[in-house]
């Protein structure tokens, strides 16, 4: 008997094949580099559509996203770019005096950088704000959900973390990076998303797109 699409084993395999189609496309749009942050808000804005929405155009919501995101995405990842060089600059001159309280700070630093990325990539998908707003509110979010966001940075960090130490299984991790890695990082991200946006009123009263089904 052949497996239908309305099957939990056919949904299943579904599922597997967006998340796959998903990475290499987030892998190919996202070589010129400026539009990293762009191509990480489009994943997520496919996943936490997913949630509410059986989407069987993906790769068409994907490009949606992706031209409207870019914009304020580019904005932000030139800023982050400057953050980030600032700030390993004053690590770095910190470490030469007080190497626990170099330590320290690389921390929060690594905390801030990477909450405050996945949390704007979020906003940008899920809400109609100004950029102002949205940089405001990843900020905020950062701390407010502060057990969502320690999740999303342990996972984040102990997963990039053997995958650039764990140099026996390099040839695993590069296929895992290469077909699924990034897609199934956002797409976890998503239900953890998905719970810290239904406290929020314009979410509750489908303004935003993801929302909506078009």
């Amino acid at each position: 008997m052949l497996i239908g699409n309305d099957t939990q084993i056919g949904k299943a395999l579904n599922k597997l094949g967006d998340i796959v189609i998903l990475n290499i496309v987030f892998i190919v749009t996202s070589i010129p580099v400026i539009t990293i942050t762009t191509s990480f808000s489009s994943l997520l804005y496919v996943y936490l559509r997913m949630q509410n929405f059986r989407d069987d155009r993906v790769l068409k919501t994907y490009f949606k996203a992706f031209r409207s995101n870019f914009k304020y995405a580019a904005v932000f990842e030139i800023i982050s770019f400057i953050f980030i060089y600032f700030m390993i600059v004053n690590v770095n001159i910190i470490s030469i005096y007080n190497t626990v309280l170099s330590n320290i700070v690389k921390v929060i630093f690594t905390f801030l950088t990477v909450t405050i990325i996945i949390y704007f990539c979020a906003n940008l998908a899920a809400f109609e704000n100004i950029f102002k707003t949205h940089l405001i509110n990843a900020v905020l979010m950062s701390f407010k959900h502060i057990l969502s966001s320690l999740i999303m940075f342990i996972v984040t960090v102990l997963i990039t973390y053997f995958s650039i130490v764990d140099t026996k299984l390099f040839a695993l991790y590069l296929f895992s990076w290469s077909f699924f890695m990034f897609s199934a990082m956002a797409y976890f991200y998503s239900y953890i998303l998905m719970k810290v946006f239904r406290n929020y009123e314009p979410y509750k009263t489908s303004t935003n797109s993801i929302m909506k089904e078009n």
